[in-house]
């Protein structure tokens, strides 16, 4: 019979020494980054919606014109329009 031998534990030090620097990585970042930046929606000016200048404009609505469908206008507006 062929003598085996475990090759798992290489790999299990490696896969948790990853995910605890992912997770340092995440932490580090969260605490020393600006995760407003990440999460707030940002017009075609490139100004956040619902600060500063747009304090008003929460929210983030994109203008689709039918004869260019590849280039949708980024707008921030007080509340989401919808059609009827």
């Amino acid at each position: 019979m062929i003598q085996r031998k475990c090759t798992d534990v290489l790999f299990w030090i490696l896969f948790v020494a990853s995910i605890g620097a992912y997770g340092w990585t995440c932490v580090y970042g969260w605490k020393n980054g600006k995760p407003k930046d990440l999460f707030t929606p940002v017009d075609g000016d490139g100004k956040f919606c619902g600060f500063d200048a747009n304090a008003e404009y929460p929210f983030l609505y994109y203008v689709v014109d039918p004869s260019d469908k590849m280039n949708p206008k980024a707008v921030c507006v007080k509340s989401c329009p919808y059609e009827i």
